[in-house]
């Protein structure tokens, strides 16, 4: 696969998996022929039609062994990465789609089978199958002679170009390789298009190799195309195109390295690759094919680049590749915050903090180092940094994770996806996420309607604990009834009639000082109730220090204004990072350091400064208020005084 990026509204799947079909059949029929004239489906449960007289090329005992389980057990299991449109995708019903999806779909019901849809981190998606995971895996992935050591292709399904986007306001045209010289590239971390530019550039002294930035998913470019710390992002040329749709950016140059996506199987699972080779036919022939290019590519099928006609023939080593080490992890539970698959986001209040803990096994081969880490993928940033694993963990043992992390400040439903990643950032493993509500503020409740007293207002304003040490959680609950609107926050705050909250409701804070938090409650005749709660801070001596954190201009600015920040920390320090609304601006930043943001929008932002070190962590925050630009109004000319007339002696 070239590389990843993400669709507008990131939706879910982190379970196990998602069965997209249903087919009851014997096993004689799964040998029958392939049926033809069927429609596109999308990954929505389907009952496929029994296939008619189907008849899979002859393979020997030992290459047939994959085919016989699956026609056995009549079920297909997938491995994809869904985060790469218009080839994977969660739609908004939250349920796997795509043109990949759609296909392998197509397939399964040209076979007869049920799919299983597991969402795994791409770059363990070979992996996956070496480990006999999955039986095939599918997500644009790019056949190459290194992926064909570790696995066997279909044949070729799809045939693209890349493409190479830049800023908007860019000069940078890519007509080849070498136009890249010197440049700050990025690309998507396993993708071909990071080998090529390793292997052209970096290799040959064109490019630094502090230079090439590769991310787990390449939407993770995007924020570092706008602040100009890299000059171009290399991609396929159809993720490309949905890339910088509404981004301020362009595509500067294409067609230098043309891929051919095929499906993945385990190595000598003959009868298995020529069942799919002879279901992608019939696909291709029925007018299905055309179907799915017009729906997910959005191009016509004359438009799509010729499929190469040169078959793809399975690498025999000479001698059996020795398997040594291959990492794997398989999602168990939720420990807390169980959306229910999206059926049920838990609610939080805008910037709330908390911590959501999942359960995995190690369902690879080897043991887990104590530097593994869960970290946030793709989706919604809640600010949560990489947490690491801590301690060895053997295959098939269990361990529980958790991220600490803020809900957003606007009002909707959210998903951050996470994944597992080794000692070298590299991911694996299957996707899990984190799935919330912030509601709007609450709506005034009206007046009675009789003249009657208004029942008694009950308000409790409380916290555990109210007594902590830097970089230590406190809770404050809070539960009301019989009253017009609430507002929580810190004592001091300009803006707090727009911090309304719900009615029973609380907040985890991390005060770096003793810090007094304020519940204004508006009863139902108009007074209000003004409560406060004081947590008191104590210093952690062995944490860092945050000495400055300044801002200019401080707490207000225009919209489209740069905000110049620089803070100091001292002390022992892991990492500096530096986050606006929980939202990841500036990662590892130095201890003595500088950022300019440029928010586009009004509205308020909370900016935190974290300080991490081996005595624990340190927070500060400041408040920023942006206001809407105002237009400036022509100058009025000064009106010239009437002459005053003098009476001439």
């Amino acid at each position: 696969m070239s590389d990843h990026i993400h669709p507008p509204i990131p939706p879910a799947s982190k379970r196990p998996s998602l069965t997209l079909g249903l087919c009851l059949i014997t096993a004689a029929a799964i040998l029958a022929t392939l049926v033809v004239n069927s429609s596109p489906s999308t990954a929505q449960t389907t009952s496929p039609p029994a296939p008619a007289a189907a008849s899979p090329a002859a393979a020997s005992p030992s290459s047939g062994g994959d085919w016989n389980r699956i026609k056995a057990t009549r079920k297909l299991v997938v491995a994809t990465s869904i985060d790469y449109p218009p080839f994977t995708f969660y739609n908004t019903e939250f349920q796997p789609d795509g043109f990949d999806i759609a296909l392998i779909q197509e397939i399964a019901k040209r076979l007869g089978l049920v799919v299983e849809i597991n969402d795994y981190a791409f770059d363990g998606l070979l992996g996956t199958l070496q480990l006999k995971q999955a039986d095939v895996a599918i997500a644009a992935l790019s056949i190459t002679p290194q992926r064909q050591k570790r696995v066997d292709f279909s044949s070729i399904y799809f045939s693209g170009n890349d493409a190479y986007v830049v800023p908007a306001s860019s000069s940078l045209r890519v007509r080849t390789i070498d136009d890249l010289y010197g440049k700050k590239i990025g690309a998507q971390n396993g993708s071909v298009y990071a080998t090529q530019l390793r292997d052209q550039l970096v290799d040959q002294g064109k490019v630094d190799k502090q230079n090439l930035l590769l991310y787990s998913q390449i939407s993770g470019a995007a924020p570092d195309l706008q602040q100009n710390r890299i000059d171009v992002a290399v991609m396929g040329l159809l993720p490309a195109q949905d890339f910088i749709q509404n981004t301020g950016f362009r595509i500067a140059g294409q067609g230098l390295n043309r891929q051919n996506f095929g499906i993945a199987v385990p190595q000598g699972s003959d009868n298995l690759r020529t069942s799919i080779n002879s279901a992608i036919n019939v696909i291709r022939a029925d007018g299905t094919f055309d179907l799915l290019v017009a729906k997910y590519l959005k191009v016509s099928p004359d438009d799509i680049q010729p499929i190469p006609e040169t078959p793809i023939t399975p690498v025999k080593p000479a001698i059996p590749a020795q398997v040594t080490c291959i990492d794997g992890a398989s999602f168990v539970a939720d420990l807390n915050y169980d959306d229910q698959n999206m059926t049920a986001p838990p609610i939080f209040g805008p910037g709330q903090r908390f911590t959501k803990t999942w359960r995995f096994r190690n369902s690879g081969n080897c043991a887990w180092k104590s530097d593994y880490a869960i970290a946030f993928s793709y989706g919604t940033n809640l600010g949560g940094l990489p947490v690491r694993v801590g301690r060895e963990v053997a295959p098939g043992e269990t361990i529980d994770l958790s991220a600490d992390v803020l809900a957003p400040f606007t009002t909707g439903t959210f998903q951050s996806f996470w994944s597992l990643v080794n000692s070298s950032g590299v991911g694996f493993g299957e996707v899990v996420w984190i799935g919330l509500q912030v509601p709007a503020p609450p709506t005034p409740l009206p007046p009675p309607p009789s003249p009657t007293a208004p029942p008694d207002a009950q308000i409790n304003f409380s916290a555990n604990p109210t007594s902590i040490t830097s970089g230590q959680p406190a809770t404050l609950i809070w539960r009301t009834a019989n009253v017009q609107a609430v507002y929580f926050y810190q004592q001091g705050d300009p803006n707090w009639a727009s911090q309304g909250v719900a009615g029973n409701d609380q907040r985890i804070v991390y005060p770096t000082q003793t810090t007094v938090y304020e519940l204004r409650t508006i009863l139902r005749d108009g007074n209000t109730d003004l409560r406060q709660i004081r947590i008191d801070v104590a210093p952690n001596a062995a944490a860092p220090v945050i000495t400055a954190l300044n801002s200019n201009p401080q707490q207000t600015s225009q919209a489209g204004q740069c905000i110049n920040f620089n803070w100091n920390v001292s002390g022992a320090v892991d990492r500096v990072s530096f986050t606006g609304n929980g939202a990841l601006l500036y990662d590892y930043a130095p201890v003595n350091g500088s950022f300019t943001h440029c928010p586009a929008l009004p509205g308020t932002i909370i900016y935190e400064l974290i300080a991490y070190g081996p005595g624990g962590s340190t927070r500060q925050q400041l408040g920023m208020q942006v206001l809407q630009n105002q237009p400036v109004l022509p100058s009025m000319p000064t009106p010239i005084p009437e002459p005053t007339l003098t009476p001439i002696p």
